[in-house]
């Protein structure tokens, strides 16, 4: 085939019929004349093509493959016609087969030849990749209307409709699509990328309740109803739609009466679905991390690489940096477009392509503020702010700029994590004080546990555990503490109440067992004496708070390498408090205060008490508090006394009763409780009435045998603990096997595999 009937050809096609005739038969010296027999496959969908190719004669067939990996139909490319028009301009994967249907002639312009042609014809390849790109949005179109579920029914002359009514746009990560009140005058069908449905909560905030993916419609009721939005819809991506007008939308329910009403109710009949179902329908939330910098020299990279390395236990993570775009994308400066079009659309679908073929992607922001950086921002569902202690506290350029300014687009949670190398972390609340964040989190260098543990507790598989009040019972939280490690399971996050709260804080602090037993029973042996006279309380509480003040000194909260919260009932506004930065000793003070036992604390002008007399084993504050992780109560307050109480009558002298129980003289001695027990019951009673309405909230809930224990008992600390170990390891080896540990948890299975494998043959041993 000449030159001249090349170039005859390429003007025929839309691509090319601006391009002038000298430029043209330039181009035609590259081209490459091919011949295909009747189903040859040219293109197959996911390959790599470098080529655009030009129907000479015959006829290509181009088909993908739907939701349910069935291929579908999207257009037969005819005689002047071109397909692969991105081939010449990138490396992304075909998004779609290409087949001979009977014998086909084609010629065939490679990316190579193309890159020739545009350095001596700069402006007419601009023209050219400009008309191949206003044909790959058609195409993008099409491929969504044939993948998508909601139109497998519609005639080929429907989606033809269709796709020639729709209109591509794009909206950034955390714009809004429309708010709720705006008029219903389009339906958005997502070509790539994901909504997020936004509705008023019970308490009149909006909340995400589903997220919307690629083939989906939405706003489609509001159209056919002519009513006012309902919801609020915003971009949790950059995404690209395609929009339907009303007039268009009546145009084709028109002509197509039955096709519109089948892809409405189908619609209608997954939204019903995802109403009766027990948790909202969310596409990989959680699965986006962006890691900001707090300054140019903070330790990003590493801290990246670290978490990624973290991730890759629970499933395929991507760690991302702009050159890492670039490379993979073959184009230098890519990842930094601010454009709509063009390279933008390139990097938004590639990224998609990413996010659906990995569990997670770590996006790595550059050092300074960038149109990369803010594509991280624009991605995530996770701002992970990364500082190292030893530098200024101050807020970044980085968070100044975007994540301030910005805040009311953005919905990602914002955490901060301080990396240390060396010591204790100290002054953690200069840091919290400059920045508004929900969480924060340590970490030192090379500590792969503290990785692991900032990873589970993002994807939700954080260990929360929750321990309750009980006095010297409560030492049976150190022989749960003794379970976990012999099971290999560790402590992501820890709270509590009364004694819970006290015991939590020194292994938070990272004491060992023996310690917190043997400070915890030489804090509390001598307090049930310290008696005073009762006008505020019977105890003056004295004792006790210079043993809690000598154990904890000076350490605040949030300074904490452990994530850690207690519990108080503030009295002045009768709510509770929940300690989560502070002085630690004062929180745990007030966290243990038994009414009218010790005096109130005065925390920050108000009076506080024990929270337990509210909530005794806070589990449903631990479900928040671990990001919705798997929370372990454990109740050592037993729900009833083991003795019988014989009948005292309905009056009761005092002096009469204390006489009976004292003196050594006394005869047909009754038993009366005394005052401190019945005001200990009634504290845990108050615990404990409300228990059912927060057990749900736990995936453990345990129940130490300590019935034959009581409340000051610490010198029977050692059997204390043996109960709670026992009771901890029978409940967390049932929870092990469970269906629900084997998905949340698929780290763990292989250490239960091994401990129950040594448990078997230490029995084995035994016999």
């Amino acid at each position: 085939m000449t030159q001249k009937i090349l170039a005859d050809l390429l003007v025929s096609s839309s691509l090319f019929h601006e391009i002038t005739a000298a430029a043209l038969g330039d181009l035609a010296e590259g081209i490459d004349v091919l011949r295909l027999k009747d189903g040859q496959i040219l293109v197959r969908q996911g390959d790599l093509s470098q080529c655009l190719y030009l129907v000479i004669e015959g006829r290509l067939r181009v088909s993908v493959c739907d939701t349910n990996n069935q291929p579908r139909l999207v257009f037969d490319c005819e005689e002047g016609e071109s397909v692969s028009e991105m081939g010449i301009l990138c490396d992304d994967p075909a998004s779609a087969t290409i087949v001979a249907h009977g014998d086909v002639q084609i010629a065939a312009l490679s990316r190579t030849s193309f890159a020739r042609f545009s350095s001596s014809h700069p402006y007419a390849a601009l023209q050219i990749t400009e008309a191949a790109s206003r044909r790959q949005k058609r195409h993008r179109i099409s491929v969504a209307l044939h993948i998508s579920d909601l139109f497998r029914t519609l005639s080929a002359d429907a989606i033809s409709h269709l796709e020639a009514e729709l209109e591509m746009f794009s909206l950034y990560g955390g714009e809004v699509l429309f708010r709720k009140g705006d008029p219903g005058d389009f339906v958005g069908m997502v070509i790539s990328g994901r909504l997020r449905v936004y509705q008023d909560s019970v308490e009149g905030r909006e909340s995400a309740v589903v997220e919307i993916g690629p083939g989906e419609l939405v706003g489609e009721m509001e159209v056919m109803s002519g009513q006012a939005r309902s919801v609020t819809v915003e971009a949790a991506r950059d995404t690209q739609l395609a929009k339907l007008t009303r007039s268009a939308f009546e145009g084709f329910a028109l002509q197509y009466g039955k096709a519109a009403v089948e892809m409405v109710s189908r619609k209608i009949s997954e939204r019903m679905k995802e109403r009766s179902s027990t948790s909202a329908r969310w596409h990989r939330s959680g699965g986006n991390i962006a890691v900001i910098p707090v300054h140019a020299s903070s330790p990003k990279s590493e801290f990246a690489a670290s978490l990624t390395a973290a991730l890759t236990v629970f499933g395929e993570t991507m760690h991302l940096t702009s050159a890492e775009v670039d490379r993979h994308l073959g184009q230098a400066g890519i990842a930094q477009t601010y454009e709509r079009a063009g390279g933008n659309i390139r990097v938004v679908e590639w990224l998609n392509k990413q996010e659906f073929e990995h569990a997670y992607v770590v996006y790595e922001a550059d050092p300074s503020l960038s149109p990369w950086t803010e594509r991280c921002i624009r991605q995530a569902d996770y701002i992970i702010i990364v500082g190292e202690s030893a530098e200024d506290p101050t807020i970044g350029e980085i968070e100044s700029e975007l994540l301030n300014a910005e805040a009311e687009r953005i919905r990602a949670r914002q955490w901060l994590v301080l990396m240390h190398r060396e010591g204790n972390p100290t002054n953690t609340g200069r840091w919290l004080a400059e920045r508004k964040v929900e969480r924060h989190f340590h970490a030192r260098f090379g500590d792969a546990a503290a990785f692991a543990r900032l990873t589970r507790v993002i994807t939700g598989r954080g260990m929360g555990l929750t321990l309750g009040g009980g006095f010297a019972r409560g030492l049976a939280h150190v022989g749960v503490f003794n379970a976990f490690e012999d099971l290999g399971i560790g402590i992501d996050v820890i709270g509590g109440a009364s004694m819970g709260a006290l015991v939590g804080a020194l292994w938070a602090m990272g004491w060992s067992k023996e310690k917190i037993i043997a400070e915890t029973c030489s804090a509390c042996s001598e307090i049930f004496g310290d008696l005073t006279f009762p006008f505020i309380a019977f105890k003056s509480g004295r004792k006790f708070s210079t043993a809690v003040r000598r154990l904890f000194g000076d350490i605040q909260i949030e300074d904490l390498y452990l994530p850690y919260f207690c519990i108080s009932a503030n009295l002045n506004r009768s709510e509770l408090r929940v300690h989560t930065q502070g002085p630690l000793a004062k929180a745990v003070l007030a966290a243990t205060r038994a009414p009218g036992v010790f005096p109130p604390i005065v925390y920050e002008g108000e009076l506080h008490v024990d929270g337990g007399v509210i909530n005794n084993v806070p589990v449903d504050l631990m479900k928040s508090f671990s990001n919705n992780g798997i929370v372990v109560g454990v109740d050592v307050s037993p729900p009833h006394e083991l003795n019988a109480i014989p009948d005292y009558g309905d009056n009761v002298s005092g002096w009469s009763a204390f006489w009976k129980r004292c003196s050594p003289f006394s005869k047909n001695r009754v038993y009366t409780p005394s005052i401190l027990l019945v005001m200990i019951r009634t504290l845990e009673y108050t615990g404990i009435s409300h228990k059912n309405l927060r057990v749900k909230f736990a995936d453990v809930y345990m129940y130490p045998e300590l019935l034959k224990f009581k409340r000051t008992d610490f010198h029977l600390v050692t059997n204390i603990a043996q109960a709670g170990y026992d009771c901890a390891q029978k409940n967390l080896t049932q929870w092990l096997s469970t269906p629900d540990a084997v998905s949340r948890r698929p780290d763990l299975a292989r250490a239960f595999d091994t401990w129950s494998a040594s448990e078997s043959l230490s029995q084995a041993g035994t016999m």
